[in-house]
């Protein structure tokens, strides 16, 4: 997250897993976008999709062959993908502050 956010790779608009963010800033940001279309008299929007365990019901492998296969991902793009789907793990510690 830290070179994400130095490096200028993540928008503003996105709030998970960042400090100083929180699911009330981006639903009040959200309504202030809302409200200026509307002020605006624009048509608003909203599509929301949960990808949370999309990767759970994927077969790796066939996923990333067709990434690189398919649509050409490869070198750096390609691995850190590859990182992200292979060998993770999840762990919750109770009783440690961090």
């Amino acid at each position: 997250m830290p070179y994400l956010e130095q490096s200028g790779l993540l928008p503003p608009t996105i709030s998970g897993f960042r400090g100083h963010h929180s699911t009330e800033t981006v639903l009040l940001s959200l309504l202030s976008d809302i409200y200026t279309a509307i002020d605006r008299s624009q048509v608003s929007l909203l599509a929301l999709l949960d990808v949370s365990a999309a990767f759970d019901v994927v077969d790796h492998e066939l996923f990333l062959q067709r990434l690189h296969l398919s649509f050409g991902i490869d070198g750096t793009t390609f691995k850190w993908i590859k990182s992200y789907l292979t060998d993770r793990t999840q762990m919750v510690i109770l009783g440690i502050t961090l």
